[in-house]
């Protein structure tokens, strides 16, 4: 898969619904250089903010939400917060699943 890095900026989720649905975009990652992990991850109808991480031994990637429906800033701040979960060993989809329909009001925290 290609893979490109940059600054995530307001800029960067208008730029990613302009490439949905291009030929050279299909499977494209791009990687933002402040949050380590964050991405955007491109499909043939779709874009996607996902974040790579480590759960135990396993490489993983945990899916943030749409491009459409989440911010830069939104992105950062729950990735951020998936990224606490993974080095306390937990598994962060329930957390992000939760951010994306919109029932988190505190900090996740499953203890």
């Amino acid at each position: 898969m290609p893979r490109e890095t940059k600054t995530f900026d307001m800029h960067t989720t208008r730029e990613a619904r302009t490439r949905i649905g291009k030929p050279e975009s299909e499977r494209l990652e791009w990687a933002d250089t402040d949050v380590k992990g964050l991405c955007i991850r491109f499909r043939a109808a779709s874009a996607a903010w996902s974040l790579r991480g480590r759960l135990g031994q396993h490489q993983s990637i945990w899916t943030i939400g749409p491009v459409d429906k989440v911010s830069v800033s939104q992105a950062r701040e729950r990735a951020g917060e998936a990224k606490k979960l993974l080095k306390r060993g937990i598994d962060p989809k329930a957390y992000l699943l939760e951010a994306l329909v919109g029932k988190i009001e505190r900090t996740f925290d499953p203890e």
